[in-house]
């Protein structure tokens, strides 16, 4: 349901043997195409009373390895660039179709307003 929207991009399936647990459904925002970054996306799903959530943030930016090895911005210039555009989606065992479709539906709306 989410394949059509060109302003986000949901991970991809693997090629090496792995089976992923799907006990997360993460998705990148190309900020560039929604006009938006992702944390205002975030408020935005929010407002709508739709949770996400941060679950990969680039470590070398977190506090121990700013303060321990002195990591600054920049540093993986490609991690931080990921981090800032990915969120992860609702998804929980009692997630019915309807509620699929209430976040597919206000995720195009929010990104259609732009």
């Amino acid at each position: 349901k989410l394949a059509g929207i060109d302003e986000i991009s949901p991970l991809a399936k693997i090629s090496y043997p792995i089976q992923h647990a799907w006990h997360l459904f993460i998705i990148r925002l190309a900020i560039e195409k929604a006009r938006m970054s992702r944390d205002d996306f975030m408020v935005e799903l929010k407002r709508r009373n739709i949770g996400t959530g941060l679950h990969f943030r680039c470590i070398h930016l977190q506090k121990f390895y700013r303060e321990s090895m002195n990591c600054q911005p920049g540093m993986f210039p490609n991690t931080e660039w990921n981090s800032e555009r990915i969120l992860s989606l609702p998804l929980f065992p009692d997630m019915r179709s309807t509620d699929i479709d209430d976040v597919v539906a206000t995720i195009k709306d929010i990104l259609r307003r732009g």
